[in-house]
């Protein structure tokens, strides 16, 4: 074989840094949920900073990885939390409304993380066999 494996700390280190990942896209989402709209004279203003710095966030993930896993893996929990604090109780306690705002920060956020992921670095080695991508091959 070709391929390098990886040995337990180098396996070890890859899991901890996506676990990191994670939890950094789940609080940058929780962060921005309670500060889209924070600027009050100009809420649109506040809302296209924390779009902004979701967009660094989850670009910079997958640069710390090297991957567009690693952004992977810091956009889903921020749908995923965002989501959730999207939907309120019967009561009617909610984080993020469903005013014009509320939903250009819900969409806006998805489209930049679409972006960053796609703005980040390709994996120069297969996912799931470890061994070099062959560019040559045919898709």
């Amino acid at each position: 074989m070709n391929g390098r494996r990886m040995n337990g700390d180098e396996g070890g280190a890859k899991v901890a840094l996506y676990g990191l990942l994670g939890i950094g896209g789940a609080l940058v989402a929780l962060i921005g949920a309670f500060e889209y709209t924070a600027f009050r004279p100009a809420p649109v203003v506040s809302c296209l900073f924390v779009l902004l710095g979701t967009f660094l966030a989850i670009l910079g993930a997958g640069w710390a990885a090297g991957t567009r896993y690693g952004a992977l893996v810091a956009a889903v929990p921020w749908v995923l939390v965002t989501g959730a604090l999207s939907v309120g109780p019967k009561e009617g306690d909610i984080v993020i409304s469903g005013d014009i705002l509320g939903v250009v920060y819900l969409l806006g956020g998805m489209v930049v993380a679409l972006i960053a992921i796609a703005l980040s670095p390709e994996p120069h080695t297969s996912f799931f066999t470890g061994l070099p991508n062959d560019p040559s091959r045919p898709r």
